[in-house]
C-alpha cells in the first residue's frame, strides 16, 4: 500500500478489501441469497458451472432460471433507444415474438418506462411499479456486458475502476433513471407480482 499511487500518509489499508468486478460482486450477492435460503450446495454447483463457462452473466441467469427464477426483459424505450443503438429495439422485437434474450427465456417485461424524447413511444410505468415490489434481483445489461444486483426497483452496481474505499465504487439508482438501455433481470421464485 505504501508507495502505491493511492496511498495516503498516516492511514492503514483495510485488510478486508478485495479485488472484484461487476460479475464477481453480483455473484457474491446472489450467493448470499442462496446461503440465506439454505441452498449453499446448489450455489456451489452454480459457481462451478458459471466459472467453467467463463463467468458470464448470461450463464448465471440460465442457471438461476433452472431454479425457478423468472427472467424479466427491461428496455426504457423498445422502439427508439436514446443511444441510437439498434441492438435494443432488435432485442425488444425478438422478445415480443417469444424468442429468448441471449439464450434466456423471458417470463415478463418492463418496457417503455422512459421514452426517448420525440420518439412517439407512450410511457408505461406498470413494469416499473411491479419491479419496485421485488426485494432482490440479479440483472445483466447489453447481453451481459454489465451485471448488477438490485432491490425494490433500484439497481446496485459495482464500478471496477474505483478503489475499494471509494464512495463511487458501489452505486444505487432507480432502474427507471439508469443509463443502460436493455437487458434481463432475474427475479427469485415467487417474488414477481402477478397483478
Amino acid at each position: 500500500a505504501e508507495g502505491s499511487p493511492n496511498a495516503k500518509p498516516g492511514t492503514t489499508p483495510n485488510a478486508n478489501f478485495k479485488e472484484s468486478s461487476c460479475i464477481g460482486w453480483a455473484m457474491e450477492n446472489v450467493g448470499a441469497a442462496y446461503a440465506a435460503a439454505g441452498k449453499t450446495a446448489r450455489w456451489n454447483e452454480i459457481l462451478g458451472i458459471v466459472a467453467a463457462k467463463g463467468s458470464k452473466g448470461t450463464d448465471l441467469a440460465k442457471e438461476l432460471q433452472k431454479d425457478g427464477w423468472q427472467a424479466v426483459y427491461w428496455n426504457p424505450d423498445a422502439k427508439k433507444p436514446d443511444d441510437g443503438n439498434a441492438e435494443h429495439s432488435f432485442s425488444a422485437s425478438q422478445v415480443a415474438k417469444g424468442k429468448p434474450y441471449y439464450g434466456i427465456n423471458i417470463d415478463a417485461t418492463v418496457q417503455n418506462y422512459r421514452p426517448t424524447a420525440g420518439g412517439g413511444t407512450q410511457q408505461d410505468l406498470s413494469g416499473i411499479d411491479k419491479l419496485s415490489k421485488v426485494p432482490f434481483f440479479f440483472g445483466l445489461a447489453k447481453g451481459g456486458m454489465h451485471t448488477f444486483v438490485g432491490r425494490n426497483g433500484n439497481v446496485n452496481e459495482f464500478h471496477w475502476n474505483h478503489m475499494p474505499d471509494s464512495k463511487g465504487a458501489i452505486e444505487e439508482r432507480p432502474l427507471k433513471d439508469w443509463g443502460w438501455n436493455s437487458g434481463v433481470i432475474m427475479v427469485p421464485p415467487g417474488t414477481w407480482p402477478t397483478n
